[in-house]
């Protein structure tokens, strides 16, 4: 990780247009599913007219995911435009993710 935020850096300070270092905050959808309905999201739109499917992350997806980006990421953010924590394996996420000494923010409508 720090090789990766030292090459974050030298771009920035020498102002290249491409950066050379890879992301340190991913985010994740790990859920489509919503118990809500609100009038402002997207989701329900997206959903009807076939541009996303309703679901949920398989586990090995997701460790794929972890697997690849533990040795450069900082913090994964569990969003989208789904509920993340109704996601029926969230806490076994949260604990691979912590097993990879990876951050995890969310983004929740605190309703579930």
């Amino acid at each position: 990780m720090f090789i990766n935020r030292l090459k974050l850096m030298l771009s920035y300070l020498r102002k290249r247009p491409k950066v050379n270092g890879l992301p340190v905050e991913i985010g994740i959808e790990i859920t489509t599913a919503c118990n809500m309905d609100c009038s402002m999201c997207p989701r329900q739109d997206a959903i009807e007219s076939g541009k996303r499917t309703l679901g949920f992350m398989n586990r090995n997806l997701f460790k794929k995911i972890i697997n690849e980006i533990k040795d450069f990421a900082e913090i994964i953010y569990l969003h989208g435009l789904g509920e993340p924590i109704l996601h029926p394996e969230f806490f076994d996420f949260l604990r691979l993710a912590k097993k990879a000494k990876l951050h995890v923010g969310i983004s929740t409508n605190g309703m579930a």
